[in-house]
């Protein structure tokens, strides 16, 4: 196994049980099984591709077979024709319409933050009007309890 003896495997486990325990080994190699199993996977799909798009079309082109360009594939058969298809847009085109989207998103929180604000003063304002309608209430009616007091004071010094 990879070009080592029973000895050398031997010593690697007793420096993996020295180095991180015999809890965390068997986790380890887990882990390490399925990272080796999905690169497997992955070489094979890799390979699988290479040949069916690569090696098959030379070949069939070295053996004199017709392509197959015409025909539908079994694996696009669902997929809709190419005249079906919406256009797409282009990185230039987008870039204007995610621009265009920011911008009107920017209009609209710059219109509520002003009519926010204009809410806030608004507010700010009547409280100021209420405050002022208050102080001259009850400067009207130290007024009268002054008048009140003096006719009160008058009655008295003609007694």
């Amino acid at each position: 196994m990879f070009g080592i003896g029973e000895t050398e495997f031997a010593l690697i486990l007793i420096f993996g049980f020295l180095l991180f325990g015999p809890d965390k080994l068997p986790g380890m190699g887990r882990t390490i099984g399925r990272g080796l199993r999905q690169f497997r996977e992955a070489q094979e799909g890799l390979t699988k591709v290479v040949k069916a798009e690569v090696i098959d079309p030379i070949n069939d082109a070295a053996n004199g077979v017709p392509s197959k360009k015409g025909a539908v594939d079994d694996d696009d058969a669902d997929l809709p024709d190419e005249s079906d298809r919406k256009p797409t847009e282009t990185f230039a085109e987008r870039k204007a319409r995610l621009a265009a989207e920011a911008a009107t998103a920017d209009a609209a929180a710059a219109e509520k933050e002003a009519a926010e604000k204009a809410a806030a003063d608004k507010a700010a304002a009547e409280a100021a009007a209420e405050r002022a309608a208050k102080q001259a209430a009850v400067e009207e009616s130290l007024l009268r309890q002054e008048k009140l007091l003096a006719q009160l004071v008058e009655c008295m010094k003609d007694k």
